[in-house]
Protein backbone atom coordinates (compact mmCIF):
# COMPACT_ATOMS: atom_id res chain seq x y z
CA UNK A 1 0.00 0.00 0.00
CA UNK A 2 1.17 3.12 -0.67
CA UNK A 3 -0.64 6.67 1.41
CA UNK A 4 -1.28 9.85 -0.85
CA UNK A 5 1.72 12.12 -1.40
CA UNK A 6 1.71 14.62 1.48
CA UNK A 7 4.33 17.57 1.05
CA UNK A 8 6.50 15.28 -1.24
CA UNK A 9 6.64 12.16 1.31
CA UNK A 10 4.86 9.28 0.49
CA UNK A 11 4.66 6.27 2.92
CA UNK A 12 4.39 2.62 2.00
CA UNK A 13 3.83 -0.55 3.50
CA UNK A 14 2.76 -4.33 3.06
CA UNK A 15 2.88 -8.02 4.76
CA UNK A 16 2.65 -11.16 3.32
CA UNK A 17 2.82 -14.75 4.45
CA UNK A 18 3.27 -17.73 3.19
CA UNK A 19 2.65 -21.20 4.76
CA UNK A 20 3.31 -24.45 3.51
CA UNK A 21 2.25 -27.40 5.52
CA UNK A 22 4.06 -31.06 5.30
CA UNK A 23 1.09 -33.74 6.41
CA UNK A 24 3.66 -36.46 6.77
CA UNK A 25 7.53 -36.66 7.30
CA UNK A 26 9.71 -38.05 4.53
CA UNK A 27 12.93 -38.12 6.07
CA UNK A 28 13.77 -38.88 2.60
CA UNK A 29 13.32 -35.66 0.53
CA UNK A 30 11.13 -33.18 3.28
CA UNK A 31 11.89 -34.05 6.77
CA UNK A 32 9.54 -34.07 9.65
CA UNK A 33 6.00 -33.41 9.15
CA UNK A 34 5.05 -29.73 10.36
CA UNK A 35 4.08 -26.25 8.79
CA UNK A 36 6.66 -24.33 7.53
CA UNK A 37 5.95 -19.83 7.59
CA UNK A 38 7.33 -17.00 6.43
CA UNK A 39 5.73 -13.70 7.56
CA UNK A 40 7.27 -10.24 6.15
CA UNK A 41 6.56 -6.71 7.31
CA UNK A 42 7.78 -3.80 5.70
CA UNK A 43 7.22 -0.30 5.91
CA UNK A 44 8.64 3.06 4.05
CA UNK A 45 8.96 6.65 3.68
CA UNK A 46 10.21 8.47 0.24
CA UNK A 47 11.03 12.14 -0.13
CA UNK A 48 10.65 13.78 -3.65
CA UNK A 49 12.02 17.34 -4.08
CA UNK A 50 13.18 17.84 -7.66
CA UNK A 51 16.37 16.37 -8.20
CA UNK A 52 16.57 14.84 -5.20
CA UNK A 53 14.84 11.73 -3.98
CA UNK A 54 15.52 9.79 -0.51
CA UNK A 55 13.89 7.20 1.70
CA UNK A 56 14.20 4.86 4.17
CA UNK A 57 12.97 1.05 4.35
CA UNK A 58 12.38 -1.23 7.33
CA UNK A 59 11.47 -4.51 6.87
CA UNK A 60 11.51 -8.13 9.40
CA UNK A 61 11.20 -11.66 7.88
CA UNK A 62 10.25 -14.11 10.64
CA UNK A 63 10.92 -17.83 9.91
CA UNK A 64 8.90 -20.18 12.03
CA UNK A 65 9.15 -24.45 11.35
CA UNK A 66 10.78 -26.58 9.30
CA UNK A 67 11.94 -25.49 6.01
CA UNK A 68 11.52 -28.13 3.06
CA UNK A 69 15.09 -29.30 1.64
CA UNK A 70 15.77 -29.84 -1.81
CA UNK A 71 14.20 -33.32 -3.62
CA UNK A 72 16.44 -36.10 -2.69
CA UNK A 73 19.17 -34.40 -0.51
CA UNK A 74 20.87 -35.96 1.63
CA UNK A 75 21.04 -33.06 4.42
CA UNK A 76 18.89 -32.61 7.05
CA UNK A 77 16.68 -29.50 6.46
CA UNK A 78 16.69 -26.41 8.48
CA UNK A 79 14.67 -26.72 11.82
CA UNK A 80 13.32 -23.47 12.50
CA UNK A 81 11.73 -22.28 16.06
CA UNK A 82 8.98 -24.81 16.60
CA UNK A 83 8.42 -27.99 19.45
CA UNK A 84 11.41 -28.97 17.52
CA UNK A 85 14.06 -26.06 18.72
CA UNK A 86 13.31 -25.17 21.61
CA UNK A 87 16.55 -23.55 22.03
CA UNK A 88 15.43 -20.38 19.92
CA UNK A 89 13.55 -17.04 21.67
CA UNK A 90 13.65 -15.43 18.05
CA UNK A 91 11.41 -17.30 15.56
CA UNK A 92 14.31 -16.66 13.32
CA UNK A 93 13.64 -13.03 13.17
CA UNK A 94 15.44 -11.27 9.88
CA UNK A 95 15.45 -7.75 10.62
CA UNK A 96 16.81 -4.61 8.68
CA UNK A 97 16.38 -0.84 7.78
CA UNK A 98 18.16 0.73 4.83
CA UNK A 99 18.44 4.77 4.20
CA UNK A 100 19.18 5.99 0.76
CA UNK A 101 19.31 8.77 -1.10
CA UNK A 102 19.87 10.18 -5.03
CA UNK A 103 20.83 13.33 -6.18
CA UNK A 104 20.73 14.53 -10.28
CA UNK A 105 22.82 16.80 -11.16
CA UNK A 106 22.36 17.08 -14.40
CA UNK A 107 25.45 16.00 -16.04
CA UNK A 108 25.63 13.02 -13.48
CA UNK A 109 23.44 11.21 -11.15
CA UNK A 110 25.06 10.05 -7.40
CA UNK A 111 23.36 7.48 -5.31
CA UNK A 112 24.08 5.79 -1.75
CA UNK A 113 22.87 3.86 0.46
CA UNK A 114 23.60 2.65 3.79
CA UNK A 115 21.58 -0.56 5.74
CA UNK A 116 22.29 -2.21 9.07
CA UNK A 117 20.37 -5.77 10.04
CA UNK A 118 20.63 -8.67 12.39
CA UNK A 119 20.10 -12.24 10.66
CA UNK A 120 19.54 -15.24 13.25
CA UNK A 121 21.76 -17.77 12.12
CA UNK A 122 20.64 -21.99 11.51
CA UNK A 123 22.25 -24.70 11.06
CA UNK A 124 21.52 -28.29 10.04
CA UNK A 125 23.23 -30.97 12.18
CA UNK A 126 25.76 -29.08 14.05
CA UNK A 127 25.35 -26.32 16.70
CA UNK A 128 28.81 -24.02 15.95
CA UNK A 129 30.05 -23.82 12.35
CA UNK A 130 33.32 -22.29 11.83
CA UNK A 131 33.46 -20.14 9.53
CA UNK A 132 36.64 -18.48 9.19
CA UNK A 133 40.29 -19.02 11.19
CA UNK A 134 39.49 -18.59 15.36
CA UNK A 135 35.63 -17.29 14.16
CA UNK A 136 31.89 -18.94 14.79
CA UNK A 137 28.56 -18.83 15.30
CA UNK A 138 26.28 -21.09 17.18
CA UNK A 139 22.79 -21.74 16.23
CA UNK A 140 20.18 -18.99 17.25
CA UNK A 141 22.51 -16.44 17.09
CA UNK A 142 21.89 -12.95 16.05
CA UNK A 143 24.52 -11.97 13.65
CA UNK A 144 24.87 -7.80 13.15
CA UNK A 145 25.35 -7.17 8.96
CA UNK A 146 26.04 -3.94 7.77
CA UNK A 147 26.14 -2.29 4.13
CA UNK A 148 26.72 0.02 2.19
CA UNK A 149 27.17 1.26 -1.84
CA UNK A 150 28.09 4.26 -3.52
CA UNK A 151 26.78 4.41 -7.38
CA UNK A 152 27.12 7.47 -10.25
CA UNK A 153 25.21 7.17 -13.79
CA UNK A 154 26.62 9.65 -16.21
CA UNK A 155 24.64 10.43 -19.24
CA UNK A 156 26.75 10.06 -22.74
CA UNK A 157 24.31 11.09 -25.74
CA UNK A 158 21.54 7.69 -25.34
CA UNK A 159 24.40 5.88 -23.28
CA UNK A 160 24.16 6.21 -19.61
CA UNK A 161 27.36 4.89 -18.43
CA UNK A 162 27.33 3.57 -15.17
CA UNK A 163 29.51 1.99 -11.74
CA UNK A 164 29.10 1.14 -7.84
CA UNK A 165 31.12 0.34 -5.20
CA UNK A 166 29.77 -1.52 -1.91
CA UNK A 167 30.68 -3.75 1.04
CA UNK A 168 28.87 -6.02 2.70
CA UNK A 169 29.95 -7.16 6.19
CA UNK A 170 28.71 -9.89 9.30
CA UNK A 171 29.87 -10.29 12.29
CA UNK A 172 29.18 -12.46 15.46
CA UNK A 173 28.01 -11.28 19.16
CA UNK A 174 31.95 -11.27 20.34
CA UNK A 175 32.19 -8.55 17.48
CA UNK A 176 34.31 -11.09 15.09
CA UNK A 177 33.97 -10.70 11.29
CA UNK A 178 32.51 -13.71 9.61
CA UNK A 179 32.29 -12.03 6.19
CA UNK A 180 33.77 -9.19 4.64
CA UNK A 181 32.21 -8.66 0.93
CA UNK A 182 33.33 -5.86 -1.39
CA UNK A 183 31.58 -5.56 -4.62
CA UNK A 184 31.71 -3.34 -7.69
CA UNK A 185 30.06 -2.96 -11.04
CA UNK A 186 30.43 -0.94 -13.87
CA UNK A 187 28.12 -0.78 -17.38
CA UNK A 188 26.35 0.88 -19.81
CA UNK A 189 22.86 1.46 -20.91
CA UNK A 190 21.91 2.44 -24.38
CA UNK A 191 18.48 3.37 -24.97
CA UNK A 192 17.61 2.45 -28.61
CA UNK A 193 13.85 4.03 -27.69
CA UNK A 194 11.43 4.91 -25.35
CA UNK A 195 10.82 1.25 -24.35
CA UNK A 196 13.75 -0.51 -25.32
CA UNK A 197 16.97 -0.50 -23.82
CA UNK A 198 20.52 -2.59 -24.53
CA UNK A 199 22.65 -2.94 -21.66
CA UNK A 200 26.01 -4.49 -20.61
CA UNK A 201 27.21 -5.19 -17.03
CA UNK A 202 30.40 -6.40 -15.18
CA UNK A 203 30.52 -7.02 -11.47
CA UNK A 204 33.13 -8.38 -8.86
CA UNK A 205 32.88 -9.34 -5.72
CA UNK A 206 35.44 -10.24 -3.65
CA UNK A 207 35.00 -11.98 0.25
CA UNK A 208 37.83 -11.42 2.19
CA UNK A 209 37.28 -13.83 5.80
CA UNK A 210 34.62 -16.70 4.90
CA UNK A 211 36.15 -19.54 4.45
CA UNK A 212 34.54 -22.48 2.15
CA UNK A 213 31.64 -22.82 4.51
CA UNK A 214 29.09 -20.61 3.83
CA UNK A 215 26.73 -18.77 6.46
CA UNK A 216 24.05 -21.08 6.60
CA UNK A 217 20.52 -19.98 7.03
CA UNK A 218 21.81 -15.77 6.33
CA UNK A 219 19.02 -15.82 3.12
CA UNK A 220 17.90 -12.32 3.68
CA UNK A 221 20.37 -9.62 2.40
CA UNK A 222 20.55 -5.93 4.29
Amino acid sequence: YFAPVISGVEFGGQWGKVTDAKPAADATNYGAAGTYEVNILGLSATYKNGPLQAGIASWQLKQIGNAYKTQGATTTPIAYADTTNTTSTTNRDNIGTMLAARYDFGFAKLAANYGVGKATAATGSSSTTVIATGTSYATNEQLDKKQYELGVSVPVGRTDLIASYGKVTTDNTAGQRLNNVTHAMVGAVQNLSARTQLYAFYGYADDKAISSTSLVGLNTNV
